[in-house]
């Protein structure tokens, strides 16, 4: 597709069909694509980021001051910091992507968050309910 636009974008008479043939590309794609209507799908995702990669690695440093300061943030708190930054609040599962985008890079043992059925199990009704059992099995024996 490069090769094409850059072929359409040297030619003095315009034709995209036999451009498009030759570089075996659909010829609505490259037309639309030269005139500026379609972008790349890449670029396009890049500016729906809710940070960019520089923000990004500021954010990373920031997280591993804290860590060096043993005061690691919580999953809440990174994701409110490039909120509180940006004006307006990342989504909903922006956090769980940008900690997987930067696994090697965070010590990841602060930042992830319970499963619900670890949550639920974690509870002071499940630990009684689970020593009234044992009990009771003591007890029959």
């Amino acid at each position: 597709m490069d090769a094409a636009l850059a072929e359409l974008n040297s030619l003095k008479s315009l034709c995209i069909a036999a451009v498009a043939r030759k570089h075996q590309v659909t010829r609505s794609t490259l037309s639309r694509r030269w005139k500026g209507i379609t972008t790349i799908t890449t670029q396009v995702a890049e500016d729906r980021r809710f940070l960019n990669d520089q923000q990004e690695q500021q954010l990373l440093e920031h997280i591993r001051q804290l860590c060096d300061r043993y005061l690691p943030p919580t999953p809440v708190i990174v994701a409110e910091i490039p909120a509180r930054l940006g004006g307006r609040s990342a989504g909903k599962n922006w956090f769980s992507r940008f900690v997987n985008r930067h696994k090697n890079e965070l010590d990841s043992r602060y930042l992830n968050s319970l499963d619900l059925e670890r949550h639920q199990a974690d509870s002071v009704a499940s630990f009684e309910q689970y020593y009234s059992i044992i009990g009771k099995k003591m007890e029959e024996c």
